[in-house]
């Protein structure tokens, strides 16, 4: 065995210093001892919020400005649907929209809207919008002011393939708030309007068994977020806003 030199001792001392200086930087900047636990206020997990089942009118008392259920009410095709599956927006001696009422629950963020609905044959006898139809949300059922979602258009494909089921799902971020976070549903859990609006309503070109089966079938809503493990400003939330969509805090 040879001799340690005073220069392998300087070496293997600077070494050693080294090392305890790293794991000293990595204990005092850890996210733990900066009180930034992995469990912290940020939202973590996605999660359904709420679930409206237009056709069934489940939970009931949801729905204003609704058809009866179908194909239960009026027969046909319906893409194959049985039962309550579908509600119309529009029909005959009736404005071209409804509403649907969904819940934020407790300590959640609203983030997205899920609809789905029928891609029917309207467009393809004599309704030039088909079933296109455009997307509002509101804090009530009376907003001052709509906030707009987006614009669901008509597959003319429905004239080839048939009837179908569809689904889509919309940002509501962008429209709900200035920070890009989504509905806060504060402490006490708050209320969305979502409402629903036919193109071929507002420009009046039914097509042509409106008579019978209406336009515009909806089957269901979904609130889309994530629920918060650690809530910050609720108090603060919870004042809301008189008007407007409330945003999260």
């Amino acid at each position: 065995m040879r001799d340690l030199s005073f220069r392998d001792l300087s070496s293997a001392i600077r070494l050693l210093y080294l090392v305890t200086s790293v794991c000293v930087l990595v204990l005092v900047f850890s996210p733990a001892m900066l009180g930034q636990a992995a469990s912290g206020n940020a939202p973590i997990k996605q999660a359904t919020l709420d679930v409206v089942d237009v056709g069934e009118d489940s939970p009931p008392g949801r729905l204003t400005g609704f058809g009866p259920p179908e194909p239960a009410t009026d027969g046909g095709s319906w893409g194959g649907a049985t039962g309550n599956f579908y509600r119309v927006v529009w029909f005959p001696n009736d404005e071209p929209l409804a509403i649907v009422e969904l819940k934020i629950p407790p300590h959640t963020v609203a983030r997205k809207l899920e609809i789905t609905y029928l891609n029917g044959i309207s467009g393809c006898f004599g309704s030039p919008p088909g079933d296109t139809f455009q997307v509002y949300i509101g804090n009530t059922s009376n907003p001052r002011v709509w906030a707009f979602v987006g614009t669901i258009l008509w597959d003319p494909s429905a004239c080839t393939v048939g009837e179908q089921e569809r689904g889509v799902v919309l940002d509501i971020r962008q429209s709900a708030d200035e920070f890009d976070i989504g509905l806060g549903g504060g402490s006490r859990g708050k209320d969305l309007f979502v409402k629903i609006v036919s193109s071929a309503g507002l420009a009046n070109q039914p097509w042509a068994s409106f008579n019978i089966f209406g336009q515009v079938g909806i089957h269901s809503t979904k609130l889309i977020g994530v629920i918060k493990t650690k809530v910050r400003n609720e108090l603060e939330d919870d004042k809301g806003r008189e008007s407007g969509v409330v945003r999260s805090d």
